[in-house]
């Protein structure tokens, strides 16, 4: 029997159609996710077919609107859209979502024309929703340009050609500037090259005391670089270890490795690696077992030791060499107990990782105690400068008139970029190095980011610190795959910025139902979203 206010969630939903989309762009979410790193993803094709059948009666033609909707199809978005508005002549509906999340189901009620509401205790959550659902969809164009506008030139610009929103040619802009500001800051600690490049990045391990011979050596699971590449003629490159009396130092091979890896399985004599891993010495060859390795990092005797330099060569082929001194110099010199506080923070968090967590912050089961030890001292030192940076743009937005509204916008949007570096920029983000040792594929070099199963921040004794010039990891590529996701989410959107609000879904959420005197009735559905018909007045 069905009733005045039964939607179609009630008798039908299209999961065929969802699990159809979930497998294209368009409905599985990746666009938004690149957006803002957000683990708890749900696929977008999922949260549009839960408004859609939650807010409209179930007719003939509405079901295969929405089937064509969750493929990503905008008319019939469109039409969903005007068929929502002649649902409720009295007044947009209200969706209030209380655990909102990243703000996907705001996002899509919005979409769609209702009034949305994000409600969520997390303020990370409520930034992402804002980015999402708040921002994109709001009127920016009385705000005046930006004080770096007119220093951008065309070849500078992502978006010169493409007559991007006013929100993302601003924000290009405002990124480009927080970037030249780190840049400014950086410098002292990252020479230039020659022809005035930044390196790309530079190779660390981590090396240990022997306990045999009481020398250092450093830690490295694989001696490769860049594997050789047949049809460009490409021999690759390695890194060899070369022993000096009772120190050490790394240089540059062509070809592939002539050493073992000094951390790594052992190999038995039917050719099989033995489980675990174990570290030999340079220098002696005495065994160190994995509880070893890591018993000294809980004895505070690991050492972070830069090995190499890797530039970009052409357009993207990574070249590593061996370091100059005042590269050696400028990365032993950074000093981060001088560095100013932000406000109650200290500057490197210092906030502890909960025991128990050796599984998920993997650095902890090493010895690795709070988290602002995941990074080394330059890597933590361009941090701490980029959020300088950022906080010091959105102070230059506000002096030259625009609104606090607009600055927030452009600041959040920046911060975003910020935490997606993250990906590329800890003990665990090591050399991804493309190709086969026979040379038969293409041998392109990147940075892994710490997320790769996205259930845990992975941890190594070798990784690659990039720099604050250009390639995979650095700010100046971020701009670029952050923003070229947003132009489109951007371009893509109609209907009214969602609200977002950052609170306790047990006691926030009946301020929002309640507001405005009470002139909301209230109608529930299902999990944890609250679906409100306008009352009268409204």
């Amino acid at each position: 029997m069905t009733t005045a206010n039964q939607r179609i969630i009630d008798a039908w939903f299209p999961c065929v159609a969802v699990d159809e989309a979930c497998g294209n762009p368009a409905g599985s979410g990746k666009n938004e996710k690149a957006i803002f790193t957000w683990f708890a993803s749900r696929p977008i094709a999922q949260a549009r077919a839960a408004v859609a059948t939650a807010l409209l009666p179930d007719r003939p033609e509405t079901r295969h609107l929405i089937d064509s909707s969750i493929g990503g199809d905008h008319g019939a978005i469109e039409k969903l859209a005007d068929m929502v508005g002649s649902v409720y002549p009295q007044g947009r509906p209200v969706i209030l979502d209380v655990f909102s999340g990243r703000g996907i189901i705001p996002l899509e009620a919005a979409r769609l024309g209702a009034i949305a509401v994000g409600l969520d205790l997390s303020p990370v959550a409520t930034l992402a929703g804002r980015i999402l659902a708040d921002y994109p969809l709001r009127d920016w164009s009385s705000e005046p340009p930006l004080p770096w506008a007119a220093d951008r030139t065309g070849d500078d610009l992502l978006f010169a050609s493409t007559g991007s929103p006013r929100l993302i040619a601003d924000l290009e802009t405002f990124a480009a500037e927080v970037g030249r500001r780190v840049q400014a800051a950086m410098t002292p600690y990252y020479p230039l090259n020659p022809d005035r490049s930044y390196p790309w990045g530079y190779l660390w391990a981590i090396s240990i005391p022997c306990d045999g011979c009481g020398r250092r050596f450093p830690l490295l699971g694989s001696l490769v670089l860049r594997h050789p590449y047949l049809k460009t003629s490409d021999p690759g490159q390695a890194v060899r270890l070369v022993i000096d009396r009772d120190d050490w130092h790394a240089e540059v091979i062509d070809g592939r490795p002539d050493q073992a890896p000094t951390y790594s399985s052992a190999e038995l004599a039917d050719g099989r690696k033995r489980k675990g891993k174990s570290a030999r010495c340079l220098f002696c060859q005495h065994p160190h077992s994995l509880e070893t390795v890591k018993a000294k990092g809980f004895a505070d005797a690991y050492r972070d030791e830069v090995l190499l330099a890797v530039d970009t060569v052409g357009e993207t082929k990574k070249v590593f060499r061996n370091l100059r001194p005042d590269e050696l110099e400028a990365a032993q010199g950074v000093n981060l107990s001088r560095l100013e506080p932000f406000g109650p923070y200290s500057a490197v968090p210092d906030e502890l990782i909960p025991a128990g967590n050796v599984h998920t912050v993997m650095a902890s089961g090493y010895g690795y105690r709070t988290f602002g030890a995941l990074m080394c001292g330059r890597q933590t030192l361009q941090f701490v400068e980029t959020a300088h940076a950022i906080r010091s743009c959105h102070a230059d937005v506000q002096k030259a008139g625009c609104s606090d509204a607009y600055a927030r916008a452009l600041t959040s949007a920046a911060s975003a970029l910020f935490v997606r570096m993250l990906k590329h920029a800890t003990r665990g983000a090591g050399v991804r190095a493309h190709g086969k040792p026979t040379g038969e594929d293409q041998n392109r070099v990147q940075v892994n980011h710490i997320f790769a199963n996205e259930a845990s921040v992975s941890f190594q004794f070798d990784w690659i610190e990039v720099g604050p010039g250009k390639g995979p990891g650095t700010w100046a590529s971020l701009i670029k795959t952050g923003l070229k996701p947003y132009d489109t989410h951007v371009r893509g959107l109609r209907g009214t910025a969602a609200r977002f609000r950052q609170g306790n879904a047990g006691c926030d959420s009946v301020k929002w139902l309640h507001r405005d005197g009470g002139k909301w009735s209230h109608l529930p559905t299902r999990r944890g979203v609250v679906t409100q018909l306008p009352g009268p007045g409204r």
